[in-house]
């Protein structure tokens, strides 16, 4: 009962608050403050309760700024506010481009040349600006949302970051540490609800912003992650109930918790909570098949198993191993009981079923594909490794399901899907070339994976730094093309909640594997300690 009433009490000050931070933007005309305020919102993983006053703001600074193209030499104000028209879906141009790589889309005013007016006689960004750690931090910040062709943001991000590396010596510790966490995790690039939880701690200690945020902030948080542990224990039980970690023991990964958390890092908002239960178990039946494809399967096998999951054909798994029977029950439990249910209009689940089909089929044909170059020492070219490999990263499969539940209900389910084939594609391109950044040397050690940068390296005859450049490279051009990618969705009326999806599913790749093997698994660790488990003390 103490409880109880300590949950209604803690809902009524989260409305109180809520109420009060809404007030403030609505009565806020100083644009500079207004623009600190949605920042503020969106670093501390806030700003859904707020999109209404925020798309409403924005959209009077676009219609405001695209009349006047305002003369404003402030490189803070003016990156700030380039990156978050940007990141609301506005279409803002920052300079002098090239307009034949770049798909313009929908302006209702002439291009602003926004950054232009930071340039020398000689086309270059201003040294003045070098010394400007606020300017420069949030020129880079605005540059990560480059769309192919915008040589302009391109140049903005090596000028930021070449002299924010060399004031760091000279910043106060504080400031220093800003700047090489910026330059290291650009927020475009990182997980909101882990920014979250590390802007909380840094804005509680300070008085940079408003405390009704900060303190809204902490419950919001702590209200999210008491929804993520009643979840995680649901996810559990079907877990164990599948029996496939008691079947096949340490030969698959038993990480129910780690892959709840990745649903949680990628859609983490309450309302979706059965969407964020069910791509968990999409997580979890990939990375068990993943390893019954590596470890577990005679070849003869893993040919019969990937032509039941073709056909979602019962009968096709009888004569196979058990836990190839348990993996497809499993697999068939979630299409047919539980996703398959989550499309409202019956034709909706109709399509998802016909899709589940090819889809898994593929997957599981990936797979195999795979198997088939090891075994037969047969290794393809890193272009034809890269497309098979995007398949297998599982999240092909993760977000056209997740498309068909979070909005397909809600439009024509084939057209925006296949609209903005980038918008699926590519955040599963960048997942992957992370996975092979950072487990390429201990999968080759086990003997299980090859990854890009081994097939790079043998076929140009390059060194493995050389390949680890170009595979950066490669991460750099998919980003560009999905900053352009989510910024067309709107024309195809693509659900925001998918969109912001799609993003953070690439930005989940740096958080896994971005470091070596000791310190992946001690991050990880303190991620789900963090996100899942310790609560925030108010």
């Amino acid at each position: 009962m103490v409880q109880g009433l300590g949950c209604n009490i803690s809902v009524l000050k989260t409305e109180e608050l809520k109420e009060k931070v809404r007030r403030k933007l609505n009565g806020t005309n100083d644009e500079s403050e207004l623009l600190k305020s949605i920042d503020s919102l969106h670093r501390l993983d806030v700003a859904y309760h707020f999109a209404h006053e925020m798309e409403t703001k924005l959209s009077s600074i676009y219609h405001k700024f695209g009349r006047l193209d305002t003369d404003d030499h402030d490189l803070h104000s003016v990156a700030l506010r380039f990156r978050l028209l940007r990141q609301q879906g506005f279409c803002v141009s920052p300079g002098k481009s090239n307009p034949s790589s770049i798909v313009l889309t929908h302006l209702e005013f002439p291009a602003l040349h926004v950054f232009q007016r930071f340039k020398d006689e000689e086309g270059r960004f201003d040294l003045g600006l070098a010394k400007d750690a606020n300017g420069l931090m949030s020129l880079y910040e605005a540059a990560q949302f480059e769309h192919p062709g915008e040589d302009i943001l391109k140049e903005a991000k090596n000028f930021a970051s070449s002299h924010l590396l060399a004031l760091v010596p000279f910043l106060e510790p504080s400031q220093a540490k800003r700047v090489e966490h910026v330059l290291d995790y650009p927020f475009h690039k990182t997980l909101p609800r882990v920014e979250a939880r590390r802007w909380i701690d840094i804005f509680r200690d300070g008085c940079e912003i408003d405390r009704d945020m900060v303190d809204l902030a902490i419950l919001d948080f702590n209200h999210v992650q008491s929804i993520h542990q009643t979840e995680l224990k649901e996810f559990s039980r079907w877990w164990e109930e599948t029996g496939i970690s008691k079947e096949m023991g340490s030969l698959v990964r038993n990480q129910p918790i780690l892959w709840f958390m990745l649903s949680c890092l990628a859609l983490p908002e309450p309302q979706f909570s059965r969407c964020r239960i069910e791509l968990a178990k999409l997580t979890a039946l990939v990375f068990v098949i993943d390893d019954l494809f590596d470890v577990c399967g005679e070849f003869e096998d893993l040919v019969l198993f990937t032509e039941a999951v073709d056909s979602l054909d019962p009968t096709s798994v009888e004569p196979l191993p058990n836990c190839m029977n348990l993996c497809f029950v499993a697999l068939m439990n979630v299409v047919t009981n539980g996703i398959g249910f989550l499309a409202l209009k019956p034709q909706d689940s109709v399509d998802m079923l016909h899709r589940s089909k090819t889809m898994w089929g593929s997957l599981c044909k990936a797979f195999l594909q795979e198997a088939r170059w090891l075994r037969l020492e047969d290794a393809p070219t890193a272009k034809e490794y890269l497309k098979n490999a995007t398949t297998t990263s599982g999240l092909i499969l993760y977000l056209t399901y997740a498309y068909f539940i979070l909005g397909g209900q809600q439009m024509s389910i084939t057209k925006p899907l296949n609209a903005t084939p980038n918008l699926i594609h590519l955040p599963a391109a960048i997942f992957r070339l992370w996975d092979d950044l950072g487990t390429s040397q201990d999968e080759k050690d086990r003997g299980y994976d090859a990854s890009y940068i081994e097939f790079y390296v043998k076929e140009n005859d390059v060194s493995e730094e050389c390949a680890r450049k170009e595979t950066l490279n490669l991460i750099g051009d998919a980003w560009r093309k999905l900053n352009q990618a989510s910024l067309q969705s709107g024309l195809h009326d693509f659900p925001s909640a998918l969109v912001r999806l799609a993003l953070n599913c690439a930005r989940v790749g740096q958080l896994l594997y971005a470091f070596g093997k000791d310190d992946r698994q001690t991050t990880i660790k303190e991620h789900i300690r963090k996100m899942l488990i310790e609560k925030i003390h108010v």
